[in-house]
């Protein structure tokens, strides 16, 4: 339903559905897993050793990592429902770092974390700003007058700053962008 529901304008958003997908088809691929040794009980699945038994014990074994990362799928969608930008980031960052953190968490952080850095990146490389769903916190205003452009044009949005992201980096990122950006096009 998140999938469905979500308009997708977001890079964020498109990289948490990524994740999602990846963690989903381990799961399909263990349930074709288990199908497979309940219609031929008999077959040897195991390259040469020993079948695996399908039974009660083995099934909840496998089981137990696909139930839990489902859990926290299904808790990830919830909780970043509402959210927008660097605040699904934010999200998932406190469910890693406050929440009993498993793989799955880490991957998804992972994943989610890529269009973040890639912001970062242009910015203080390039100057370049490629954000085109505002999420990144900076944004450049167009329409300035030329003696006004290094005070106004470039604008800090505090509320897109990802709540582990401390002041200090967040203003070298934001000044080092804004001088790159500025030489490069003035």
């Amino acid at each position: 339903d998140y999938v469905k529901e979500s308009n997708i304008q977001s890079q964020f958003i498109k990289s948490f559905i990524y994740s999602i997908q990846n963690e989903l088809n381990d799961y399909f691929k263990l349930i074709s897993f288990l199908r497979k040794l309940n219609s031929n009980p008999n077959q040897n699945l195991n390259n040469g050793k020993r079948s695996q038994n399908l039974n009660l014990k083995n099934i909840l074994l496998w089981t137990l990592v696909p139930k839990e990362t489902l859990k926290w799928i299904a808790n990830c969608c919830e909780a970043i429902h509402p959210l927008k930008g660097t605040s699904i980031l934010s999200q998932i960052y406190s469910f890693v770092h406050y929440g009993g953190c498993n793989n799955y968490l880490n991957k998804i952080l992972n994943e989610v974390s890529k269009p973040f850095i890639n912001f970062v990146f242009n910015w203080i490389k390039y100057g370049e700003l490629q954000d085109s769903y505002k999420e990144f916190f900076v944004d450049i205003l167009n329409g300035i007058k030329e003696d006004d452009i290094w005070n106004l044009q470039y604008q800090l949005i505090g509320k897109n700053v990802p709540n582990f992201m401390k002041r200090e980096p967040t203003i070298k990122i934001f000044e080092v962008g804004k001088c790159i950006h500025f030489i490069r096009n003035f």
